[in-house]
């Protein structure tokens, strides 16, 4: 019996261990992406602006890397049989992927320090990374998994949270100072919270081990049946379809295309209501109305990230496995092999590939557009709302940025949710990804050997790096609708109308350009326009690879 302990150690933590370095990896790029920018500014480490984008990067950059923990480890129910004890069974579960997150959250912030000259914290964020691990494992560990769970473990969560950003400062104002060092009784709360969640695992994985299901909340299931019946007559159509394209439409919005609206507007939902908050308990209006209207600015760069997470599930034809397993999982998901390739139910739908590949396009830009929407209505409402609370109006964009900043956040999120949909489609996605993330890395290890040497090893790794990929992306456009057209995917009417948007949003980019931008940013506006209609030839043509396999 000692040696099952370690045997469970092995099971749990290192057998599924490709997730792990994966997920790491696509955490941290954006972050990496947005520091290596800033280096070029010289900006100070002590700068708000600095401290306020380390607090927002770490639950990111923690909560990608959980991702990877929880698809190593898969659910704990396939470990129900083992010969061992629940409280046993739960603590090596938690302790391994605690301490595999706690590992991951120090090197990230250890490699921003070293890559960047940060000072970063990094004992408190690993600890706090390792006891938000803890606090989740209620959910993780059992199989049944409700709308009710998820709102019963997201309510400590959110405490857990509060207490983190009060480490910076207080519980509602803006950060102030970095959590350095960990105190006693910082240490003692970590370790008591962990410690609860632990009891309240073991607890919860008894019932589900012996196969009881969980207790119901009073008045649970009147609030599920009242929500599913208005959920019933407002996505039910109360008509025939007038075409099986518009069938299609419907069902790419009904359970993909919401996500990105609904994520943006939970969001900006709880920043309105923490500055609410914030305005109630503390007073002074206007400050904290400029501190809502700066974070929802730079919250239109994240904007990108959501986008790109929505991404792929727009762009996901899978029906077969995901759906029959009615215990499905993350390790679940991770499998390819099933989720990857195109179901039978949508591979014989009797409609071509363009009108396919049209029905999702038309998805993703409703998504997007209705997702920017909500951002920029409430961008503008909190604008409005610092007027008349009596703040004088200051341009908070720096002048090199403040025309294009807007339009380039819509673009922006259009860009990457439908090029990663379109991924997604090939049905060969991991492959895809993969390599783009390892460009990524290319791209930010370039940019810091650049960085730490003078500015002639600037001009001679990073321009041309970005030349070379600045011309395959074109190259590989022309290249993508020449196919597309030949098969006709794309008739030669839509190629005139995309052609003339890429050269619409090149045009005005060159003209809001900054007056000392380098050479290289023509081609790299160039690239950019191209990929804002690349998926136009490319998502046809993925479709016919995923569905004529």
């Amino acid at each position: 019996m000692h040696r099952i302990p370690l045997a469970l150690l092995w099971e749990m933590s290192v057998k599924g261990r490709w997730p792990l370095p994966g997920f790491f990896l696509l955490g941290n790029l954006m972050p990496m992406f947005i520091y290596t920018a800033l280096s070029q500014l010289a900006v100070d480490y002590d700068d708000p602006a600095l401290l306020n984008m380390h607090i927002i990067f770490l639950p990111l950059v923690m909560f990608q890397c959980a991702i990877g923990i929880v698809a190593a480890q898969g659910t704990l129910s396939r470990l129900y049989a083992t010969p061992i004890s629940t409280s046993m069974l739960v603590a090596w579960h938690g302790m391994s992927g605690g301490l595999l997150l706690a590992m991951e959250i120090a090197v990230a912030l250890w490699l921003q320090n070293l890559l960047f000259g940060f000072s970063y914290p990094i004992a408190g964020p690993s600890l706090f990374a390792a006891t938000a691990w803890m606090a989740a494992q209620p959910l993780v560990c059992t199989s049944h998994r409700t709308i009710s769970s998820f709102c019963v473990i997201a309510s400590p969560s959110v405490l857990l949270f509060l207490w983190l950003h009060s480490r910076y400062g207080s519980w509602f104002a803006q950060p102030t100072h970095y959590w350095s060092p960990v105190s006693i009784a910082d240490a003692c709360t970590l370790l008591a919270v962990a410690t609860v969640f632990h009891f309240v695992t073991v607890t919860v994985v008894k019932r589900d081990r012996c196969g009881e299901r969980m207790p119901s909340l009073n008045g649970w299931k009147w609030l599920v049946q009242k929500w599913e019946a208005r959920g019933r007559s407002a996505l039910i159509p109360d008509r025939p379809f007038a075409s099986l394209e518009e069938a299609q439409r419907w069902y790419e919005w009904q359970p993909k295309g919401i996500a990105f609206p609904v994520i943006v507007l939970l969001a900006v939902s709880a920043g309105v209501v923490a500055t609410v908050a914030r305005i109630v308990a503390l007073g002074d209006a206007e400050t904290n109305l400029r501190d809502l209207h700066e974070g929802l600015l730079g919250g239109g760069g994240i904007l990108s990230i959501i986008a790109g997470i929505a991404g792929l599930l727009v762009g996901s034809t899978a029906t077969g496995k995901t759906q029959r397993h009615r215990e499905v999982t993350i390790r679940d998901l991770a499998d390819q092999t099933e989720f990857e390739r195109m179901g039978d139910f949508l591979a014989t739908r009797p409609f071509d590939n363009a009108t396919f590949a049209h029905a999702i396009l038309s998805t993703a830009a409703r998504s997007t557009i209705i997702a920017w929407g909500f951002w920029a209505t409430v961008l503008a409402a909190v604008f409005v709302a610092r007027l008349f609370a009596g703040g004088a109006w200051e341009p908070i964009l720096p002048a090199e940025v403040r025309y294009w900043y807007l339009p380039l956040t819509l673009l922006g999120a259009w860009v990457v949710m439908t090029n990663i949909s379109t991924v997604t489609m090939t049905g060969r996605g991991s492959k895809f990804i993969f390599t783009g993330v390892i460009s990524g890395v290319a791209l930010l290890v370039v940019s810091s050997i650049a960085r730490s040497g003078a500015s002639q090893a600037t001009e001679a790794l990073v321009v041309p790096f970005l030349w070379s990929i600045s011309v395959l992306v074109v190259a590989g456009t022309v290249w993508a609708f020449k196919i597309a057209t030949e098969r006709n995917m794309v008739t030669m009417s839509l190629l005139m109308k995309l052609t003339f948007a890429a050269v619409l949003v090149t045009a005005v980019a060159v003209a809001l350009k900054p007056a000392d931008m380098h050479n290289v940013g023509y081609m790299l506006i160039v690239a950019f326009a191209s990929l804002t209609i690349l998926p136009f030839a490319t998502a046809p043509l993925g479709i016919a690879w995923n569905r004529h396999r």
